[in-house]
């Protein structure tokens, strides 16, 4: 199968079939966690979201380059939704420009979870205002994993994170800590998480953010 036929902006220097494993594996994994979201904001407020799909596609089959698009994943109660996840726990990671820019000018939200594949993944909502303050405070990179695509690198110390119950998926085996760090461009130490996770719940408690998208 051509890479020609697919996105090659989108693959990242990846084989097509190891585009395709990773594209049919991070959609199964979006689908679990806006369900866990919607299961764990019913729990806390007693409203239960209505899930719709949006973007190109939530299947997970890889599609040629003329049915992908940039629209948000999904829709809450008709608000779009990005889902996008960290396999690890990370303190540093990157949003690429051009996805900004789209999901500002759709008024979209980001569910961000970080550390799928740990014991204890947590979510955060970046709502259109919080990714059109990024815009604005901060500067692009050229990152050079990513074919030097401009990106902004966030911190996980920025955010407000909350605990989410969610379903395992098995990763690609090719898919190791070091090897998806290294593709983000994180900083994953675990003696680093430890030393910062006082911090986080002294921020959350002292906040008190109510963390939704709906």
């Amino acid at each position: 199968m051509s890479s020609i036929v697919h996105d090659r902006y989108r693959m990242d220097n990846r084989t097509v079939e190891q585009f395709a494993e990773d594209i049919h594996y991070g959609a199964k994994v979006e689908r679990k966690i806006i369900d866990a979201y919607v299961a764990h904001y019913e729990k806390k407020y007693g409203e239960r979201l209505s899930i719709m799909d949006s973007g190109c596609d939530n299947s997970g089959k890889l599609l040629s380059r003329k049915n992908v698009s940039t629209k948000a994943d999904y829709q809450l109660n008709g608000k779009p939704v990005e889902v996008k996840f960290n396999n690890e726990w990370l303190f540093r990671f990157r949003l690429k420009e051009d996805q900004l820019n789209s999901y500002i000018a759709q008024n979209a939200s980001i569910l961000w979870l970080n550390g799928y594949q740990t014991a204890k993944p947590q979510f955060t909502v970046m709502k259109t205002s919080h990714l059109e303050d990024i815009q604005t405070t901060k500067n692009t990179i050229a990152f050079i994993p990513w074919g030097g695509k401009k990106c902004y690198e966030l911190e996980a110390d920025d955010y407000i994170w909350t605990k989410l119950e969610v379903a395992k998926i098995e990763k690609p085996h090719r898919l190791s800590a070091v090897t998806q760090d290294a593709r983000s461009g994180s900083t994953n130490v675990c003696d680093l998480h430890q030393q910062r996770s006082q911090k986080r719940e002294g921020r959350r408690a002292a906040e008190n953010q109510r963390a939704n998208v709906a």
